[in-house]
């Protein structure tokens, strides 16, 4: 991968001046708005750094660099400016937190230093965050695991939740949410520490008792407290502490947060949740989600209006108009196409014993013990863990065979 600096000035002489003078140097390209830059950004992922001037029309490059800072989180912001007085400089320091800064005219040996600076900033900062997203995938798929063993429908409800989040980001064109992912898959996580009988109690929708249901209310605390002491975790831990809370601020937890400054992922993960909870219940997503639209002090509107085109619509972004109703004249079902035999293709099905279960395997059917515990829910790959636990259980009190599962084959 080569990367590439994109240069942002409405000066369209200086972007070609610039290009003339770094040719061969770095591979630059140029966008003559904050708008065009945004939409540059989203097209690939070859960008190590951004150099964006200050006074630019309807979006300067304090807002720019402020965006960027949010949706792309590992490219180095860099600000150029002919004014560089105290206020700018604050302003651009806190809310995008900017790499260096440079006075136009920028001094072409200054330029070149600084931009080669901000290559090996973006090197180090991309070589951290793999190195992080490796480390927290495998803790976050261990405690998925133990989420598993401990209540299959819990994990079930964390792994739809999760599954959701990736494409409701998309919408607010966040391409590096992984403390909002790892927050999805560990939600629940404060949950399964009640007792089972309460747990069951509230999933059959029985009446609780003003301590019980304050228990359901208060689990978020026990899974932030507990993924607040793993390191780098704390934004995790902040997103599941709030994911209960209502967005005039009412509600658990007890503090003053309210509207958007509940973090988004509490706000969505609240939306997802009680999403869920309503399909459950019998109602289609479009019936929950336009009920949800109703409650604004509850749930996020812009939010559910998220939730809604990306699950339902797949609309490109938020703020684009959504129907509240799918008319049917206007649905076309697209013509089948066969899968091209170079993508990973699945084996045919294998109905198999405890032993000749390995690590990989796709469960198409329940994976149940002989006293009629529900081990594993069809459609989960088969991980270590998990592999490990059946096995153990068909030691001591058998499974349920054969057991139909199939394996990813390599293209």
């Amino acid at each position: 991968m080569e990367s590439k600096i994109l240069f942002v000035d409405d000066n369209k002489n200086l972007l070609e001046s610039v290009q003339r003078q770094l040719r061969g140097k770095f591979k630059i390209e140029t966008a003559t708005s904050g708008a065009i830059a945004l939409e540059t950004l989203q097209s690939s992922e070859d960008f190590v750094a951004i150099v964006a001037d200050m006074r630019m029309p309807e979006m300067d490059g304090v807002e720019l660099l402020s965006r960027v800072k949010k949706g792309f989180p590992n490219i180095v912001r860099i600000m150029l400016t002919g004014n560089a007085d105290q206020n700018t400089a604050i302003n651009a320091i806190n809310h995008g937190q900017i790499f260096r800064f440079l006075n136009k005219p920028a001094d072409p040996d200054q330029l070149v230093a600084v931009l080669n600076l901000a290559q090996e900033q973006g090197r180090l900062i991309r070589a951290e965050r793999e190195l992080l997203n490796n480390t927290l995938s495998g803790v976050t798929a261990v405690l998925g695991d133990v989420i598993g063993l401990l209540d299959t429908g819990t994990f079930e409800l964390s792994q739809l939740i999760r599954q959701h989040i990736g494409s409701v980001l998309k919408q607010y064109n966040i391409v590096d949410g992984w403390d909002i992912e790892v927050a999805a898959s560990l939600s629940q996580l404060g949950y399964l520490t009640l007792p089972q009988e309460l747990r069951q109690k509230n999933e059959a929708k029985q009446p609780l008792s003003e301590e019980e249901q304050k228990l359901i209310l208060e689990h978020p605390q026990i899974g932030s407290d507990f993924v607040s002491r793993l390191p780098r975790l704390s934004s995790v831990a902040e997103i599941i502490l709030n994911q209960n809370k209502s967005f005039d601020g009412s509600g658990f937890p007890y503090n003053d947060l309210k509207g958007e400054q509940i973090p988004l992922g509490s706000r969505l993960i609240k939306i997802l949740f009680h999403l869920a909870q309503s399909t459950a219940d019998g109602k289609s997503q479009l019936e929950a989600l336009n009920d949800m639209k109703t409650q604004k002090t509850v749930f996020d509107p812009e939010g559910v209006e998220a939730v809604r085109a990306a699950i339902v619509y797949s609309a490109p972004h938020v703020g684009e108009p959504i129907p509240d109703t799918v008319p049917i004249t206007n649905i076309e079902v697209p013509e089948a196409k066969p899968i091209p035999s170079s993508e990973p293709v699945f084996s045919e099905p294998l109905k198999a014993k405890v032993k000749d279960l390995e690590v990989g395997h796709i469960s198409l059917s329940e994976i149940k013990g002989k006293s009629g515990v529900l081990i594993q829910a069809p459609g989960r790959e088969i991980s270590a863990v998990t592999l490990a636990r059946i096995k153990s259980h068909h030691a001591m009190i058998g499974v349920i065979e054969p057991i139909v599962v199939v394996k990813k084959l390599k293209s």
